[in-house]
């Protein structure tokens, strides 16, 4: 069998059961190349005219070849203030399946560009003419094999020799997109419908009612990094809906910027198709001109035969930005009728507006023109980071609250840092932030007595007698008495008990020793009375000696008997701490000694009554 017949052979075959393959869809990998097939509406998205020639190759596994061939041109339409308004051209395409069958054809397309806000809408619409071709007569038959020997002048027995039927294509697309100040696409969204009027294709040798199906197509990508990077990072993806039949490129182009002023780049791209493909493609995009090439692979062994050999696409281009002459009052180099900022000399990325301080708010938004800031506070700066600008703010080097103009507080008293007294303690407004736990009006680092409610002229200390010796000063609080006194008043006892204390005074012990006689029990008994009639009254023992014996015993004598007789005191219920005792010896007489009345005078323990405690 020869590969002629073979090839006639998958052709019919395919042919006959699949009118959708021979009404096939003319499409490329590089269909951000091809705008008459991709989107018509691409055709008003930029200012260049383009003149493109694309041709793409596929190999069959029986030797044959499919090959389309595509050359288009087009034209930006501008209106007389430079501003895009539009864009139309023609393309011509031959697409040759094998040798038995071709579709050639010319299209027409043209665009409309809109201005939104910041973002362009451009819609279009493309007719098309293609005349659709079979040629059979150059096939080989089974019926052309006589005795095993093929003859090529016998009749191969098909009355298919060829046949051709011609038709007219509609197509309407929208594309929304967004450039950056070199007018470069940085995100696009574009839906098509091709074959609108779903052209009958049907041929002598068919019969069926043979129509091109209608082809929804959905392009988008997004570039994800900063205009100032030399890197261009653009995912992006195209849907097509096709004869029934789902289909999806996802992926992504990797650019390079080798020159950033006139826009000379490198990249590469990878796409994953999910008719079980994978696209590889590098592409150099000069000013002027482009230069790409793919490649498809298969990405299964469940592909269709003709999807299993991959095929190769290239394009060769020339652009030349076609521009004309605009009004710009402020020679900005942006055109009045897209500048904001039409009198005051600004720069391309801010419509032709003017950034004095270059926080990237242009100065006729920014509150703070001359001092750089950040956007979400309309161009003023906030040094400390509290959510207060600087120029509203009262403590602009010191992180604060929105409520105290921008100051802290740290202790939350409502008294900011730099008014408050005693910033790490919560405290009043009306003392400055300082704290007065007790109330007196004394500010508790300035009061002595912080917890005890006091008067300012003690130092916020009480006196509750009222003697001007503070309570903890007063060893008679409650009771009015003399500062000289420690708070307590004169001692007040009758010329009666002033003559009880002096009785008492001559209380007589065994000779040499400190033990009482029964015999000053009694005088004794009326110190005792008299102590637990003052209660607040203190006692005062000083016991002294004659001068008979050593000076060192004569001493301790005298401490011994001052202390016997304030233990027979206590033990009378008189309180330890209202007693004190001490001892003079011989060191204080009042009589002479060298008789012996003088003598008996000297011996004695004196006994002072007063209100303070020695």
């Amino acid at each position: 069998m020869t590969k002629r017949f073979a090839t006639f052979i998958l052709f019919a075959s395919c042919l006959l059961a699949s009118p959708a393959l021979w009404a096939q869809d003319l499409g490329f990998s590089q269909y951000y190349y091809t705008p008459f097939l991709t989107n018509p509406a691409m055709l008003g998205s930029d200012n260049y005219m383009h003149l493109r020639l694309h041709y793409r190759h596929q190999p069959l596994p029986n030797g044959e070849n499919m090959q389309t061939p595509m050359f288009s041109a087009s034209y930006p339409l501008l209106k007389r203030t430079g501003e895009r308004w539009g864009g139309a051209g023609v393309s011509f395409v031959n697409d040759r399946a094998t040798r038995f069958m071709s579709t050639t054809g010319g299209i027409g397309a043209f665009a409309h560009n809109l201005k939104v806000g910041k973002s362009n809408l451009a819609f279009g619409t493309s007719l098309a003419y293609f005349q659709r071709k079979i040629d059979a007569s150059g096939a080989a038959t089974i019926e052309q094999y006589i005795n095993g020997n093929y003859n090529p002048t016998a009749s191969n027995g098909e009355s298919i020799n060829s046949d051709r039927v011609g038709y007219f294509n509609v197509g309407l697309g929208a594309y929304w997109y967004m450039t950056d100040s070199k007018g470069e696409q940085k995100a696009y969204f574009g839906l098509t419908g091709a074959n609108l009027n779903s052209p009958q294709i049907q041929l002598d040798f068919s019969s069926k009612d043979a129509r091109v199906p209608l082809q929804l197509t959905a392009i988008a990508g997004y570039s994800i990094l900063p205009e100032t990077s030399r890197w261009v990072v653009m995912p992006n993806v195209r849907f097509m809906n096709f004869a029934k039949n789902n289909f999806a490129n996802i992926g992504s182009w990797f650019r390079y910027k080798i020159n950033t002023e006139k826009l000379t780049t490198i990249g590469t791209g990878l796409w994953y198709n999910t008719n079980q493909a994978l696209v590889a493609s590098a592409e150099w995009q000069h000013p002027r001109y482009i230069f790409a090439l793919s490649y498809d692979f298969s990405a299964s062994q469940n592909a269709q035969v003709w999807q299993r050999t991959g095929s190769t696409e290239i394009t060769a281009g020339f652009r030349y930005l076609i521009s004309r002459k605009c009004k710009d009052t402020d020679n900005d180099t942006v055109c009045d009728n897209e500048d904001d900022c039409p009198k005051e000399a600004g720069k391309p990325e801010y419509r032709g507006c003017p950034d004095r301080d270059g926080d990237t708010v242009i100065d006729k938004n920014d509150d703070c023109p001359d001092e750089a800031g950040k956007p979400e506070y309309k161009g003023c700066p906030d040094r400390d980071g509290d959510t207060v600008i600087d120029k509203n703010d009262d403590c602009p080097d010191q992180a604060g609250k929105p409520e105290y103009k921008g100051c802290p507080d740290r202790d939350g008293d409502t008294v900011i840092d730099k008014n408050d007294e005693c910033p790490d303690e919560a405290g009043k407004p009306e003392y400055r932030g300082c704290p007065d736990r007790d109330g007196d009006t004394v500010i508790d680092k300035n009061d002595d007595c912080p917890d005890q409610a006091g008067k300012p002229e003690y130092k916020g200390c009480p006196d509750r007698d009222g003697d001007t010796v503070i309570d903890k000063d007063d060893k008679c609080p409650d009771v009015a008495g003399l500062p000289r006194l420690q708070g307590c008043p004169e001692p007040e006892i009758t010329k009666e008990e002033e003559a009880i204390l002096e009785k008492a005074s001559h209380v007589q012990f065994n000779s040499g020793s400190a033990i009482l006689l029964a015999s000053s029990y009694p005088a004794l008994n009326e110190v005792a009375n008299l102590m637990k009639k003052h209660p607040k009254g203190y006692l005062s023992l000083e016991a002294h000696t004659d001068s008979e014996g050593d000076e060192k015993t004569n001493l301790k004598l005298s401490h011994d008997r001052a202390d016997a007789v304030r233990a027979y005191l206590i033990g009378h219920g008189i309180s330890p701490e209202r007693i004190s005792s001490d001892g003079h010896g011989e060191t204080k007489p009042i009589a002479e000694n060298n008789t012996p009345e003088g003598r008996a005078k000297n011996r004695r323990v004196e006994m002072k009554f007063s209100s303070q405690k020695k």
